[in-house]
C-alpha cells in the first residue's frame, strides 16, 4: 500500500490537523506565503497509531485542535473480483485500505472530508475508491445534523469540482 503522508500544523490562532497524499509539497507553500507554519508533523494516515499520536501531540502543544482535514490518499492497488487464499486454501481478507483511511481518520469536531468528483459521477476503473468517496459525501450528510447539536461542523470538499473556480 502507498501510504500518505501526514502533516499537522498550527495555523493563526487555529490550530489544525490536516492529512494530504505523500509527496505534498508545504514547504513551497509556506514560502509563498499561502500559509503560516508553525510546525510539521509527518505520520502515516494509514497506521491508527501514527494518527492517533499527531493528534496527542497537536494537543499537547496548541491545547486543542479546532479544524480537523482528512485528505489522506492510498491508491488502490488491489484486484478487488478474484479471491486470494492462505497456504490452507482458506479465503483471505480483503484490503481495505482506502475505505479504512478515509473512515478511520476521521474522529471528532470541526471536520472536513475530502471526498471526490466521483461520489456523483463514477470512474468505472476504481470502484472501491468510488463507493468509498460516494460514502464520504453521505457520511457528511448524515453527522451534520447530529453533530450540530454539539456546535460542530462537517463539510465535505470535492477537489475536481472546485479547481476551476
Amino acid at each position: 500500500m502507498d501510504s500518505s503522508q501526514t502533516y499537522s500544523y498550527q495555523r493563526c490562532s487555529s490550530p489544525c490537523l490536516r492529512t494530504e497524499p505523500a509527496g505534498c509539497q508545504y514547504d513551497t507553500l509556506a514560502t509563498r506565503g499561502r500559509t503560516s507554519v508553525d510546525k510539521f508533523l509527518r505520520y502515516d494516515a494509514a497506521r491508527w497509531t501514527d494518527l492517533r499520536n499527531a493528534f496527542e501531540q497537536a494537543v499537547a502543544e496548541a491545547g486543542r485542535i479546532d479544524l480537523a482535514t482528512s485528505n489522506a490518499g492510498v491508491s488502490e492497488q488491489y484486484d478487488y473480483f478474484s479471491d486470494k487464499s492462505d497456504e490452507w486454501g482458506k479465503l483471505l481478507e480483503p484490503a481495505f485500505g482506502v475505505t479504512d483511511v478515509n473512515f478511520r481518520a476521521v474522529n471528532s469536531g470541526g471536520i472536513v472530508i475530502t471526498s471526490s468528483a466521483t461520489a456523483h459521477a463514477l470512474e468505472h476503473d476504481l470502484p472501491v475508491y468510488d463507493a468509498s468517496k460516494l460514502a464520504t459525501a453521505e457520511l457528511m450528510r448524515s453527522l451534520r445534523s447530529t453533530f450540530i447539536m454539539d456546535d460542530f461542523t462537517v463539510n465535505a470538499v470535492t477537489p475536481a469540482d472546485t479547481s476551476k473556480i
